[in-house]
């Protein structure tokens, strides 16, 4: 059968067998659409690449065109969707979801069909399973380390997850998105994705997500394809799983994730372009860069350090033309002024060029006026205002988890071989730049900025700054294989194992945020308090209790833990309720003077009826800010009196010192380490008293 009409076929079946999943669905019955959502999911990004591979002049590799589908799937679609979301203002249903995926898949496999008829060109086939067996190994063995550590950590980690959890879960609700607030892309991802799964949000964030990440592991596959040992070539394929930085954040599922999964698939997309300029005299990959460059500088919104990839894939787009840009100095120049003012107000307008000045604006002043502190590790603040640091010798700690053992090791095999020329004669030099440059960026962030006194997320930074050194692992692996000794070759393995053996350690070690414990104490004030109940509880219980126990969390200020008397306790109480009671009033009053101000300033500029139009808006506005003064007074008075007070409780557990993060010193401060739980055993009412979690009624 050719291959233009297998992917014919194989587009029709999925479209109707998809669309019986959905006719299943309205029966309750989802489980056809677990997988079948997924691949649906991921047909328009494919049946694009298949497109331009059309227009490119030239076949593309079967991984070239899968991973640039990948990335066209995890951009475009929440894109188009969320342009189409600011135009119904935030207003969203499912089968407007399954109608958009329709649409762009039929747009997509459309203009496939159009330019294959036009051009001729056989697709690539991937419709083929590999037979090659390492292949199922590397698969196999990714599955079964990722489901230790979900045994091992049974709920999702950190605080972040849950901030976008819970307003996912809003959403599916509401059926409405605020297109203005945190990274809205990336809650647009996750609606489409619940929209045509029907998976629950919990899932997509606990499992679909961190599975996501084999694409990584494909990829070292695919580099590490030219070593002749088997074994060193599995250790090879696997090298990401080495860093402990890296599976670990593979677990968080947050914008950044979507960036975990696109960084390596950028990186090997652009160095796949830039070999291909010594094989070839043609531009035609150029349609492949225009879209991802494009593609990447909206998904600034996803994430700031998309404006990473940005970099990274116009610098593999002046490498690719750069015969031609010498050549044409002149035009090129006015070319690229041209894009760039052309494309100016749509980015702008989108936001993007407001989120570039966000993100680049203090390491333009930190530059202007460094501060210079040469050992930073112990003490600093990141861009967030969090206190951090590693105190004494726990900085060891620190980039053992983000480098791991792999890479010294890795370093000393390559020191003892003492075959460096062979480096310099191999294609590893030849075609690393994307590699350095990429290593370069991450490792500014994470250890020379933070010296110059901005910390922008330094920990974060070093796990893209490892990620990007290890692809040099299956070049080097390939060019010293012939020279390596077996006892070599055993510390290889050994570090290989040791490394993994430390992920699945630290991330037993780091179930700090919710733990077995604390999950029943939650699940306990679910099924024993009032919904409009109010827990007090130590800053890392925030997360769980907000989505495991439904209930409104307060995070009291340090002198809570400190009150002597019942009195002091019940003013602090008093205040605490007050601030919670009042946020969402002041935040929705916050963003309507905010838009008071825009319309100001529109109407300075805009005719004498778009002036009405605004005055007729800003009345409205001025007249619910007033509303929302009023009741802001009524909370406060109401609190203040005592009346109709809510219940509020306290939760209080040890198992926030049972973790690594108690070597941090703004962990323990933000969890009251110091708490004197025999005066509130003594002054307040137990309700709950287990495995050493504590929950006192306060009034």
């Amino acid at each position: 059968m050719k291959v233009i009409n297998k992917y014919i076929y194989a587009n029709f079946a999925l479209l109707i067998l998809f669309s019986f999943a959905i006719l299943l669905g309205q029966y309750h019955f989802n489980y056809l659409s677990y997988f079948l959502g997924l691949v649906v999911f991921f047909l328009p990004g494919i049946n694009l690449a298949l497109a331009i591979e059309q227009i490119s002049y030239q076949k593309i590799s079967k991984i070239f065109l899968l991973l640039s589908g990948i990335f066209f799937t995890f951009t475009l679609i929440p894109i188009f969707t969320y342009f189409y979301v600011t135009l119904k203002n935030g207003v969203l249903e499912p089968i407007t979801i399954q109608v958009i995926i329709l649409i762009l898949w039929l747009a997509s496999f459309l203009l496939f069909l159009l330019l294959q008829k036009w051009k001729k060109i056989p697709p690539t086939d991937i419709l083929i399973l590999p037979k090659d067996k390492i292949f199922y190994y590397i698969l196999i063995f990714f599955l079964l380390a990722t489901t230790i550590h979900f045994f091992l950590y049974p709920f999702i980690p950190e605080a972040d997850p849950y901030t976008y959890l819970l307003q996912a879960d809003q959403i599916a609700t509401s059926h409405f998105i605020n297109t203005s607030g945190s990274r809205p892309i990336f809650s647009v991802l996750i609606y489409i994705i619940n929209s045509i799964t029907y998976i629950d949000n919990y899932w997509i964030f606990k499992i679909i997500l961190p599975l996501l990440n084999f694409t990584t592991i494909l990829i070292f596959y695919y580099l590490s394809r030219n070593i002749k040992s088997n074994i060193l070539r599995i250790v090879s394929s696997l090298a990401p799983l080495y860093l402990p930085v890296f599976y670990l954040e593979m677990l968080i599922p947050r914008p950044q994730t979507i960036f975990l999964i696109l960084l390596p698939i950028a990186l090997f997309v652009s160095t796949e372009i830039i070999k291909s300029t010594a094989k070839q005299d043609n531009i035609g990959y150029i349609y492949w860069l225009i879209l991802f460059v494009a593609l990447s500088a909206i998904s600034i919104k996803i994430h700031e350090f998309f404006i990473f990839i940005l970099i990274i894939t116009l610098y593999a787009s002046f490498s690719y033309l750069k015969k031609y840009l010498l050549k044409y100095p002149a035009e090129s120049l006015m070319i690229f002024l041209i894009i760039i003012l052309g494309a100016y107000p749509w980015l702008n307008n989108f936001g993007v060029i407001q989120s570039l000045r966000y993100f680049i604006s203090p390491f333009v002043k930190i530059l202007q006026n460094p501060k210079i502190n040469l050992w930073f590790i112990d003490n600093y603040t990141n861009v967030d205002g969090n206190k951090m640091g590693w105190l004494g010798y726990t900085w060891i700690l620190y980039y053992i988890y983000n480098i791991g053992i792999y890479i010294p090791c890795f370093f000393f095999v390559c020191a003892v071989t003492k075959k460096y020329r062979l480096i310099t004669k191999s294609k590893l030099t030849k075609y690393s730049s994307i590699y350095i440059l990429s290593c370069l960026l991450f490792f500014s962030i994470a250890e020379i900025f933070p010296r110059l006194g901005i910390a922008y997320l330094p920990d974060r930074a070093w796990l893209f700054a490892s990620l990007s050194f290890i692809f040099f692992i299956p070049f080097t692996i390939n060019t010293f294989e012939k020279y390596l000794r077996n006892n070599l070759i055993f510390l290889f393995i050994m570090s290989a194992i040791i490394s993994l053996l430390l992920g699945w350690i630290t991330t037993y070690a780091k179930q700090g945020w919710t733990t077995k414990n604390e999950f029943d104490a939650m699940k306990f004030i679910k099924n024993n308090t009032a919904p409009d109940s109010l827990i007090i509880s130590q800053a890392s219980n925030g997360p769980g209790i907000s989505y495991y126990a439904k209930r409104k969390f307060i995070m009291p200020e340090n002198e809570f833990t400190h009150t002597a008397n019942y009195s002091d306790t019940e003013n602090v109480i008093k205040k605490n309720n007050i601030s919670y009671m009042s946020e969402s009033l002041i935040s929705e009053k916050e963003q309507i003077v905010q838009k008071l101000q825009e319309n100001l300033d529109k109407i300075a500029k805009g005719s004498e009826k778009k002036k009405d139009n605004l005055a007729n808006i800003m009345a409205s506005q001025s007249k619910r800010v007033e509303e929302i003064n009023s009741k802001l007074y009524e909370i406060e008075q109401s609190i203040i009196l005592g009346k109709n007070p809510p219940p509020v409780y306290f939760l209080y557990s040890y198992d926030k010192f049972k973790t690594i993060y108690t070597m941090r010193s703004w962990w323990q401060e933000f969890n009251f380490n110091d708490l004197n739980v025999k005066k509130f055993n003594a002054t307040y009412k137990t309700i709950y008293n287990q495995n050493g979690v504590y929950i006192w009624k306060l009034n």
